[in-house]
C-alpha cells in the first residue's frame, strides 16, 4: 500500500490531509449529525465525534461557508492527483486512496447515494470523487472485505 518510491509523498499527504480536508469535513457532519439522525448512530458514535471537541452550531450560512471550504480543500489534493487513473498515484493504488476512501466511507455513512449532500460532492471536481470510490471498492481486497460476514455494510 506504501510504495518505497513514494515514502515521502505518503508522509507529506498523511500531514497535509486533516488540514486540507480533515478540519473542514468536521463541522458539516458535526450540524449533520445534531440535526439529524443518520443510519445507524448510536450514543457511543456520537460520543466518538464529540470527544474531538464540541460540535460546531452553525447557522445556515456558516454551514453553506463549510461546504464550500470542504469542497475546496478536496479540490487541492483533485489539482495535485495524477489524472492518468482514478487514484491519487494514477493508475496505482497507495495509502493516500485509502485516507480518502475513509474519509468518504464517513461521509457515505451519514449522506447514502440518495441524498442531495452525497450527489453534490460526487459531482464535485469532474466526479473524481466518484470515480476514486467505485475504483477502491472494485479492488479485489475491498471487494472481498465489503462481502464478509458480519462486516458493517457502508
Amino acid at each position: 500500500m506504501i510504495p518505497e518510491e513514494t515514502r515521502l509523498l505518503q508522509s507529506v499527504f498523511a500531514d497535509s490531509e486533516h488540514t486540507l480536508v480533515g478540519q473542514f469535513m468536521y463541522p458539516v457532519i458535526g450540524k449533520t449529525m445534531t440535526k439529524r439522525t443518520p443510519r445507524p448512530i448510536t450514543p457511543r458514535n456520537l460520543e466518538a465525534v464529540k470527544a474531538r471537541g464540541p460540535l460546531p452550531e452553525l447557522t445556515d450560512e456558516q454551514e453553506k461557508e463549510a461546504w464550500e471550504k470542504f469542497k475546496n480543500g478536496l479540490g487541492g489534493f483533485a489539482k495535485l492527483m495524477n489524472d492518468e487513473g482514478p487514484f491519487v498515484m494514477g493508475k496505482k493504488v497507495s495509502m493516500a486512496d485509502a485516507v480518502l476512501f475513509g474519509r468518504f466511507a464517513c461521509t457515505r455513512w451519514l449522506w447514502n447515494e440518495t441524498t442531495d449532500e452525497w450527489k453534490d460532492m460526487m459531482s464535485w471536481h469532474g466526479g473524481r470523487w466518484n470515480k476514486l470510490i467505485e475504483a477502491f471498492e472494485s479492488l479485489p481486497e475491498v471487494e472481498e472485505y465489503g462481502d464478509a460476514e458480519g462486516t458493517l455494510k457502508i
